[in-house]
């Protein structure tokens, strides 16, 4: 059992309330239920009017490797070096400097700056870990169901445009 969107009644144009919203659909996959939504706005349907409501979701962690001080390092080193040949870049436009400086060496300078700085302070955050996390993953939420509601006021439309029965036909 889902839950219908929190709203009960919602202005899809200024002036126009409708009504509660009603279940029309379910997919097992998103993107079947953007493109159903996608179909209804280019058919001009009334889009405010609908809600896309995910059940039953789930949190997976993809672990992508496994994490050591030399990898902490290295990872730190490559986003440092990226923050510090920014931070070059910007001093190189933006500051006075003496006219036999060179615009290559400041911006090398800031690139390895930054990149032991990064890799030093990432590196030191996996020793204060103690071994709790050695590894590194990325998150994906995702749902079992994507159901779709439309406002009761419009759902036959939605219906009609989709090819999909009525849910309020034999209400």
């Amino acid at each position: 059992m889902s839950l219908p969107p929190e709203s009960s009644e919602r202005s899809v144009e200024p002036g126009t309330v409708v009504g509660p919203p009603t279940l029309l659909t379910e997919f097992s996959d998103y993107s079947d239920a953007q493109k159903a939504i996608d179909s209804l706005s280019d058919q001009g349907f009334p889009v405010a009017a609908t809600s896309i409501v995910w059940n039953r979701l789930r949190r997976v962690e993809h672990v992508t490797g496994r994490k050591t001080v030399a990898t902490s390092f290295r990872d730190g080193a490559l986003s440092g070096a990226w923050f510090g040949s920014f931070i070059g870049l910007l001093l190189l436009f933006f500051v006075e400097r003496q006219e036999n400086s060179s615009s290559l060496a400041l911006i090398a300078t800031y690139l390895l700056v930054g990149g032991l700085v990064g890799g030093t302070w990432t590196a030191l955050g996996h020793v204060a870990q103690r071994g709790t996390r050695d590894f590194s993953s990325r998150n994906l939420m995702a749902a079992e169901t994507y159901q779709i509601w439309v406002d009761a006021d419009v759902i036959d439309k939605a219906a009609a445009l989709l090819n999909l029965p009525n849910p309020l036909a034999g209400k």
